[in-house]
């Protein structure tokens, strides 16, 4: 759940690189939840993929479902191809490693709709996020500190329209307007009923 965006015990804002995430769920017989009382070892197995960069000691996060964020409690120490930390309650619990975040912002310049277009950044080691456009082609969003980045424009069937290497970044930085040149497709539009095996519209889908 969440973006993978931490608070730290600083206070600070850092997104995170997971390394293993856990969630435990405890009821008693009759279905009840349980709670913990006192602490409780964890142990996280490490995916194969991950395990050489896997440092010595991490820090733990759980999840926060009033604030929609990670918060940092406690560490883990890698033992083998495992993470064993202590926790003090039963939540969704990340070990993940964090980094600095900066803000870029910027605007395209089309005349089609902002549907038709997205943002891309690749970081090095191959992990990207993608990012919508508002209402008047703008966007604005978190991406790592101190990185060299790919940064992509891509319409709605994946081919890139426009790309640039950016950063290492510092500080919250302003790309421009940037000019995605002819997009080489049009767009229609379609309409319709959403309706289920009982004929009757759908409520909960899309």
């Amino acid at each position: 759940p969440g973006d993978l965006v931490g608070v730290n015990t600083e206070n600070e804002e850092q997104y995170l690189t997971s390394y293993g995430m856990l969630k435990v769920e405890l009821e008693d017989e009759a279905g009840n939840p349980l709670t913990m009382n006192g602490e409780a070892i964890m142990t996280m197995e490490i995916p194969n993929s991950l395990l050489s960069n896997a440092p010595a000691t991490i820090p733990l996060w759980y999840f926060d479902t009033t604030t929609g964020n990670w918060i940092e409690e406690g560490q883990a120490t890698l033992e083998g191809n495992q993470y064993v930390g202590t926790v003090t309650h039963f939540t969704l619990w990340n070990c993940d490693a964090p980094f600095d975040l900066v803000t870029i912002t910027g605007s395209i310049n089309s005349t089609l709709a902002p549907s038709s277009f997205a943002i891309k950044v690749i970081r090095p080691n191959g992990l990207f996020a993608t990012q919508a456009l508002d209402e008047i082609l703008r966007f604005e969003g978190k991406v790592p500190a101190d990185e060299q980045l790919t940064f992509q424009i891509i319409d709605q069937c994946e081919t890139i329209l426009y790309e640039a290497q950016i950063g290492p970044l510092s500080e919250d930085t302003f790309l421009g307007a940037l000019d995605v040149g002819a997009t080489g497709f049009q767009t229609t539009y379609i309409s319709g009923s959403a309706i289920g095996c009982d004929q009757q519209a759908i409520t909960n889908g899309y």
